[in-house]
């Protein structure tokens, strides 16, 4: 009796115990840096099929007690695991994820600065990042760009182009702070070119250089150098003029032009042969009814008197490469020939 009296109560000991441990809960609160971390919680032990899910900042009630693991992740993140006991009663268990950002080996950062700022950027890939440019101003920065070897190129008006290779390294904010060096202004110079009459065609020539237009004619900006200004109007002898280019000034170049004599042959008109350099050969050869008839001389040639109608004619000059056109020459007006030789490659 006694036996029977002592398993009824142990029996009921244990039921009351176990009935307390089911009851038994608490509280969770679950944070990450950054926040908006998905979170997945697994119930381990007495609290197998208690399972969670939620975002960050997550706060659970009710959960019942014992061990549990939770998973953080995020996109860029990587994902961080921890264990963590649930007590009964009021106490709060604090799960903190302090996640790390995903490694990305192949990228890097790149700061591109000049002083003076506001310089055209243009960065090209060289070997493995070969096709891909990127082009901008100063200050100029790239996230997420591919590591390796890029050649950059700053250009700023009335400043050197500034030239680099730049070696971008993984994970890594590389910066290059050019400072770009000042054109000096002593290259260049300007000068204006006056005719009288004025109006007058004005052709201006030099080393890869022309300019022509109506007098007044000014350049600006242009090379030191000597320059062959030549004139044209109709009823005045052509006027050539060699001028130079001085450094970081004007040069004034005035022009006089000479009329021409009167003349009762309407059928004669002029020829002006140019060329720069001066002093090539020159040779006009006539055709159709002016075959036969030839002249010649070296530049600057003056023909006053000359039957219209078409004319071959060629210029050549030691060390250049030979010219040759067809002009077609009108009554009683003035046709000017004048070219720019080519220099033959040494």
């Amino acid at each position: 009796m006694l036996i029977f009296e002592r398993s009824y109560v142990l029996a009921a000991l244990t039921l009351i115990l176990l009935s307390a441990l089911a009851s038994a809960t608490g509280y969770i609160a679950v944070e990450s840096n950054p926040t908006f971390a998905s979170v997945s919680i697994t119930g381990l032990g007495v609290a197998t099929g208690n399972n969670y899910t939620g975002t960050t900042p997550m706060d659970l009630s009710n959960v019942p007690a014992g061990p549990y693991v939770a998973i953080a992740s995020k996109s860029g993140y990587q994902s961080q695991a921890t264990f963590f006991d649930v007590s009964d009663g009021l106490n709060m268990t604090y799960v903190f994820f302090n996640l790390s950002p995903v490694v990305d080996n192949s990228k890097g950062m790149l700061w591109i600065l000049s002083t003076p700022a506001n310089a055209s950027v243009l960065l090209i890939g060289t070997y493995n990042n070969s096709g891909t440019n990127y082009t901008g101003m100063t200050p100029m920065f790239i996230s997420n760009i591919t590591v390796g070897k890029w050649a950059l190129k700053l250009n700023k008006s009335g400043f050197f182009d500034y030239i680099d290779i730049v070696n971008v390294t993984s994970n890594h904010s590389t910066v290059v702070n050019a400072t770009l060096v000042p054109l000096p202004s002593i290259l260049y110079g300007s000068y204006v070119v006056s005719t009288t009459p004025a109006l007058c065609s004005v052709n201006v020539t030099g080393d890869n250089y022309t300019n022509s237009g109506l007098s007044p004619l000014s350049g600006q900006n242009v090379s030191l150098g000597m320059y062959v200004a030549t004139a044209a109007k109709e009823g005045f002898y052509p006027s050539t003029q060699i001028f130079a280019v001085s450094s970081n000034q004007t040069t004034q170049v005035a022009m006089s032009l000479v009329p021409l004599p009167p003349t009762n042959d309407s059928n004669k008109s002029r020829l002006w042969v140019d060329s720069v350099p001066v002093g090539a050969e020159v040779r006009v050869i006539g055709t159709y009814g002016n075959s036969g008839t030839n002249y010649t001389g070296f530049t600057t040639m003056w023909k006053p008197s000359i039957n219209p109608g078409k004319w071959i004619v060629r210029l050549n000059k030691s060390g250049y490469f030979d010219y040759m056109t067809i002009v077609n020459i009108y009554a009683n007006q003035t046709t000017v020939v004048n070219k720019t030789l080519i220099q033959k490659p040494n």
